[in-house]
């Protein structure tokens, strides 16, 4: 774990996750702006329940995902005592915890994916490889787009917080 590679490829594999989540998010996003419904009526009846309550679309997840991650942009550009570097190490840490099951969401899986081809070149250049989960379901994938819904939400999340 004291290893600075190791460190740097965990910092590396974090961002790729959350990046390939905030992908997967805004497809959704704009498949609603574009006139395609991911609310109730395209969800499969398996995931409502008899009350009517109902799974959560990955698009509403990425909504939640993004508003504790600009809740936490807020609260620390406040912190006047702290110098920058606290202050994206605190932003850093709470993204953690936030992956880990913070406040609002339960823990997150996050797992590389890396493209299918990957291994072999590895085992070409003497290295290990990545693990692969490939063709594994998970249900709400919001990995591939949160970085893009990051973008889309952030004007709209920032005013709300600054009322």
């Amino acid at each position: 774990m004291d290893d600075p590679v190791f460190q740097v490829t965990l910092v590396i594999l974090w961002v790729y996750i959350i990046f390939m989540a905030v992908k997967r998010a805004t497809q959704y996003i704009m498949q609603r702006k574009n006139g395609k419904n991911t609310t109730p009526e395209t969800i499969p009846h398996s995931n409502i329940a008899p009350s009517g309550c109902r799974e959560m679309t990955e698009e509403e997840m990425a909504g939640i995902i993004m508003d504790d991650i600009f809740d936490t942009i807020y609260f620390y550009e406040k912190q006047d005592q702290q110098d920058t570097r606290e202050k994206l190490e605190g932003l850093a840490f709470s993204i953690l915890v936030l992956l880990d099951g913070g406040a609002n969401l339960p823990r997150m899986i996050v797992a590389p994916d890396p493209e299918s081809g990957d291994r072999q070149h590895y085992i070409q250049e003497g290295e290990n490889w990545i693990p692969e989960n490939q063709n594994v379901k998970v249900n709400c994938n919001l990995g591939g787009g949160l970085h893009e819904y990051f973008h889309i939400c952030k004007a709209e999340i920032m005013d709300r917080l600054k009322r």
